[in-house]
Formats: C-alpha cells, structure tokens, sequence
C-alpha cells in the first residue's frame, strides 16, 4: 500500500515518513484527547499517550470519547477511537509516565494536563533525570483562552522563561466548572500543536510561546 496517496494533499507540507519519530502525550483529556487525534490524522504513527484517569459524563462534550466509554480507562478508550477513525496504532498506558519501563526515549513531550501543580512535577522529574527530549510542549486553556509554552533542552532562555510560569505563587485564575473548557478551544489547541511538531520535523522555527483569546479572536 502506497501510505503517501492517503496524505496526497499534505506532502508539500510533511510527510508521514518525517514524523515517524516517538511522540509522548502526557494527558487524554480535552487538549490531549484532540492532539492525538491531529497527529495522527496527520501520519505520526509512533505516539505513546499516558493518563490514569477514566472517562467521566462531563468529558464527553469536549474530549474524544463516546457516552457509552463513561467508566473505562480514557487511554484505551482513546486508542480504540484512533483506531476507529484513522487505522494507525497508538501505544496507551494507563499510568503515571515515570512508571513506565521506556522503551524508546521520546524527541517530543506534550504535556496536556490540566494543572499547575502535575506540570512542575512532571518538569522536576524530567530534569532531575536528565531525561532525553529535543522538544517540550505545554498546552493550557481556561474557557476560550489558551496559552502553548514550548522548550528546547539546549535553548537555556526558553528553560528559564518556562519555569518562570511553572512559579507557585504564578497559579492561574481557576475557572468556574461551568467555564472551563469548550470544543472549538481545544480544536485549536490541537491544531496548533500538530503545526508544532510539523515545525519540527522540518527544522522551522518554533514560537516559545503562543496565546490566544478566543473572545476577541486574537493572538497576544
């Protein structure tokens, strides 16, 4: 099978075969849910995706899951939807990503958890093990704002402006439950995110931060 006549119209843009390179998500909610879904709509056919949560009624207005998943694991939950709708494979594990006995070293980290507090934790960890990455993705949203924080290991400014928001005493205005997330956010978080690794794969530049506030429609 000829896999470049299902991506025809994109290869001026990327190729299924330049992304074939491991990819962790950190997350299988609203922002990480969609990403995986992008990426591999996109063709990147090595994606390993980590949360230990399960699928719960509210979920499913804005993450990737289908009412009759409420209860079951969102990680095999989402793998089976991927598989459903793309063909392509994605490694699920329902466990803290530190638990898991690495295989292959990722180049990308997206971490899509929603909360300060799990995000330092997860960068401690990483630098307290020196762990081998090329290119760290932060993906927030609060109502119809969201802000994507990006970090190389060998760029020590984009390292220090990072952990300058990761700052306790930094936490972010928590919404109302009634206002915390909403479909066509985390679409653009998603769509942003595969043009970020798509920036990658080419060797283009890659913003160490973008913010976008969707009540004006604006980027800031």
């Amino acid at each position: 099978m000829d896999i470049n006549k299902n991506y025809s119209r994109q290869l001026d843009f990327v190729k299924p075969s330049e992304l074939d390179i491991p990819i962790w998500i950190i997350g299988a909610g609203g922002i990480g849910s969609w990403t995986t879904l992008a990426l591999s709509k996109m063709g990147c056919s090595n994606l390993v995706v980590f949360d230990f949560d399960k699928v719960e009624a509210h979920n499913t207005s804005s993450q990737f899951f289908h009412p009759s998943q409420i209860g079951k694991f969102k990680v095999n939950s989402l793998k089976n939807n991927i598989e459903q709708t793309t063909e392509n494979e994605i490694i699920a594990i329902s466990k803290k990503f530190e638990e898991w006995d690495i295989q292959t070293p990722p180049q990308i980290i997206i971490n899509a958890t929603d909360s300060l507090d799990v995000r330092r934790k997860i960068w401690n960890y990483l630098k307290l093990n020196n762990f081998p990455f090329k290119l760290y993705v932060d993906a927030r949203m609060a109502g119809e704002f969201l802000r994507i924080l990006t970090v190389s290991p060998l760029n020590a400014y984009s390292i220090s402006e990072y952990e300058k928001g990761l700052d306790p005493q930094k936490e972010a205005h928590e919404e109302p439950c009634t206002a915390r997330a909403i479909i066509y956010n985390v679409f653009f978080c998603a769509g942003i995110i595969a043009n970020y690794v798509k920036k990658y794969v080419k060797s283009e530049p890659i913003n160490l931060q973008t913010q976008l506030d969707l009540k004006i429609m604006q980027f800031i």
